[in-house]
C-alpha cells in the first residue's frame, strides 16, 4: 500500500529534476532565513508564495519546449 503512494511521488521528482532541485533550494533558502531570524514571518511566507509558482511555471514551460522540439525532430520537410 505505502509503495503505491511513494512510487509516483518519486516519479514527480525524477521526471523533472529542475523542478525538484529548485524546490529544494527554496526551501533550504526560506529554512534558512527562518532558523537565523534573518527575515520576518511575513516576508519568508511571501518568499514561497512567490518561488512555488514561479518555478512550478518554470517546468511548464520547459515541458512545452522539449515538446515542440521533440514534434518538429519528428516531421519530415516536403
Amino acid at each position: 500500500m505505502i509503495g503505491r503512494i511513494v512510487k509516483p511521488l518519486i516519479a514527480l521528482f525524477v521526471e523533472d529534476e529542475l523542478l525538484a532541485a529548485g524546490i529544494l533550494i527554496a526551501v533550504a533558502a526560506v529554512a534558512a532565513l527562518t532558523l537565523l531570524a534573518a527575515a520576518p514571518g511575513g516576508l519568508v511566507a511571501l518568499l514561497l508564495v512567490l518561488a512555488f509558482p514561479a518555478l512550478l511555471a518554470g517546468s511548464v514551460l520547459r515541458s512545452v519546449k522539449r515538446a515542440h522540439r521533440s514534434m518538429a525532430g519528428g516531421r519530415r520537410p516536403p
